[in-house]
């Protein structure tokens, strides 16, 4: 039996080995921001996966963190590129994926998107009441934040959109310099 956080990333090694870079192709490019190639392709697979949009995706990847693995914030311990909140421990651990794990692009980037995916079935897919959600949580006392988080990655989402997402040197690059309760579903990690 494979672990789940291998199941997670083994189609993420195929997309890598299969992408044009892998044969010395160019990527598409944008200036101004860097995504480095291999969380751009855990971001395709992670869109492709979900049935999701890419920009979307990378434009959570750039608010939450600039899109750092490495990052843990301060005040609220979220960890990695799609700054996964500590309290998802709990449940990622049925997974086989542990506090570790998460600072894996890959694995951080899967995670978000499956919440994302998981409160865009929660708002009947209302892309932005999702990414609200996403961002701030379920609590009808966060509707004001929800409301400004799911702002802000719409801006960055539109800087995103208006050019091809491209990549060069092994690093993509982008333009970008810089919603009501509901109960929780059960979050689906394998589809």
């Amino acid at each position: 039996m494979v672990p789940a956080a291998l199941r997670l990333l083994l189609p993420v090694a195929a997309c890598l080995l299969l992408s044009p870079a892998a044969n010395g192709e160019p990527l598409p490019t944008r200036p101004h921001v860097r995504v480095p190639a291999l969380t751009h392709a855990c971001f395709q697979h992670a869109s492709n996966r979900r049935k999701l949009d890419l920009n979307l995706l990378l434009a959570i990847g750039k608010v939450e963190s600039n899109y750092r693995a490495e990052v843990t914030n301060e005040r609220s311990s979220a960890i990695g590129v799609m700054q996964i909140m500590p309290f998802h421990l709990g449940w990622l651990k049925k997974y086989g994926i542990y506090e570790r794990d998460l600072y894996d692009a890959c694995t951080n980037i899967n995670v978000g998107s499956a919440l994302l995916a998981d409160f865009m079935r929660m708002y009947g897919g209302d892309t932005w009441r999702a990414v609200g959600a996403y961002g701030a949580g379920i609590k009808p006392e966060k509707e004001r934040a929800r409301v400004a988080y799911a702002q802000l990655v719409r801006d960055v989402y539109l800087r995103l959109t208006q050019q091809p997402a491209q990549v060069s040197n092994g690093t993509a690059t982008s333009p970008v310099s810089q919603p009501v309760a509901a109960s929780r579903p059960q979050l689906v990690i394998q589809q």
